[in-house]
């Protein structure tokens, strides 16, 4: 699909309506689960996974590095302040998502995290591969240019940070960097948002998420004479 989903429209409905990793990407994440509720059948269910970024930020340890020092993330709070400030996108939206479905009219909602992280070592059978997207997606190749690093400080320095704390943040991502670089065997073990596993049945939504920093909110629609309802669990 590719246009705007506030403008999507579908004939039917559905007994599940789920997203994962996407209201903290949004500038109105409560119209966004509205629009899930569109979607849904009466008496079906609302289902929202996401990440809590203060979790994610404190969800990484690299063996031989100074785990305080990997969860330290001074600074990043202002950038999610101005986000949400200037756009609307809440970096703490996963641990509100329940209050945005009870004010929709949702009900029944739950709210659940899981204890499942990635525990990535040389003994794991994919160790290079996991490791290098890893590394690459958090852009942790090392060699940035000082125009690269220079252009992520500007744009941090837009989104509320100071001068120190933004190069603190590139120096922190260099090192990381520079450690994966000299230690080709390095394990690491890090809470990340992936794909949802169901490990029980649909039907009573025991759906288990591989990552502890995500809190899964699920809810199910019930009919009224005057409107539908909507409940989710998170």
């Amino acid at each position: 699909m590719c246009e705007n989903v506030f403008n999507y429209s579908v004939e039917n409905q559905y007994d599940f309506v789920v997203c994962q990793a996407v209201l903290r990407h949004l500038d109105n994440p409560s119209a966004f689960i509205q629009k899930m509720i569109h979607f849904a059948k009466p008496d079906g269910y609302i289902v929202c996974i996401d990440a809590n970024r203060e979790f994610e930020c404190c969800g990484l340890y690299i063996d031989g590095m100074d785990y305080q020092k990997l969860c330290r993330h001074e600074g990043l709070e202002k950038k999610w302040q101005t986000k949400l400030a200037m756009q609307g996108r809440d970096y703490a939206v996963a641990i509100r998502t329940a209050h945005m479905m009870q004010k929709l009219g949702l009900v029944n909602i739950d709210v659940r995290t899981n204890d499942k992280v990635e525990f990535i070592t040389t003994q794991y059978a994919d160790y290079e591969e996991t490791k290098n997207d890893f590394i690459a997606y958090n852009d942790w190749a090392s060699g940035i240019h000082d125009e690269q690093k220079e252009r992520l400080i500007l744009h941090l320095l837009t989104h509320g940070l100071s001068r120190k704390e933004a190069e603190d943040y590139c120096s922190r991502n260099i090192k990381i960097a520079d450690f994966f670089a000299e230690n080709p065997t390095a394990g690491y073990t890090f809470v990340k948002l992936s794909a949802g596993r169901s490990q029980k049945n649909w039907t009573d939504l025991r759906v288990f998420i591989s990552t502890s920093s995500v809190i899964l909110t699920q809810a199910t629609c019930c009919q009224t004479a005057q409107r539908r309802k909507t409940c989710r669990n998170s």
